[in-house]
C-alpha cells in the first residue's frame, strides 16, 4: 500500500489542502459503516499524521484534533483520549462551540456530570444566536438521562 504512505507522508509534510478535516471524519465515519477497506490501525496512523505537520497552525490545527476526537470517540471508543483531543481543539479554537459540544458529548459518555454540565454552560454562552440550541438541548437530555 504504496499509496497510503504517501498519503500518510503527506499529511505530515505538505501543506494541507482546505477541506482536510472533512475528508478525515468522512474516513473516520467509513470505518463505522463498515465499509471502509482500510485496518484500524491505518485509519489511527492517518488521523495523526497531520499533527505532525508543523505546516498546520491555529485553527486549521484545532480542526484536525476535532478530526480526531470524532475518531478517537466513534472508532477507537478511547473516550480519555477523545477528551484531550477535544481539549486541544478548544485550546487552539475556543470560540468554537463544536469543539465544546464534543466535550461535553465525550464526559457523558466517561460519567462525568459536573464536566458535562460546564461544558454544556460554556456552549451556551458561545450559541449567542441559538444555531446550536437543539444540540445542547439534546447534550443536557442525555446527561439527564445518564445521571
Amino acid at each position: 500500500k504504496s499509496w497510503l504512505a504517501d498519503l500518510k507522508h503527506g499529511l505530515e509534510s505538505e501543506p494541507i489542502p482546505p477541506g482536510t478535516n472533512d475528508n478525515l471524519i468522512r474516513l473516520a465515519m467509513c470505518k463505522l459503516q463498515q465499509d471502509c477497506p482500510l485496518q484500524v490501525r491505518e485509519i489511527d496512523e492517518l488521523m495523526r499524521a497531520p499533527l505532525k505537520n508543523v505546516r498546520i497552525a491555529g485553527r486549521d490545527r484545532a480542526l484536525i484534533y476535532n478530526a480526531l476526537t470524532v475518531y478517537l470517540f466513534n472508532i477507537a471508543k478511547d473516550y480519555p483520549a477523545a477528551a484531550e483531543a477535544a481539549r486541544s481543539a478548544i485550546a487552539l479554537d475556543p470560540a468554537d462551540i463544536n469543539h465544546q459540544l464534543w466535550l461535553a458529548s465525550i464526559y457523558i459518555e466517561m460519567k462525568r456530570p459536573n464536566d458535562a454540565t460546564r461544558q454544556i454552560a460554556l456552549a451556551k454562552q458561545l450559541d449567542g444566536r441559538g444555531m446550536k440550541r437543539k444540540d445542547i438541548e439534546e447534550l443536557q437530555a442525555r446527561l439527564a438521562a445518564s445521571q
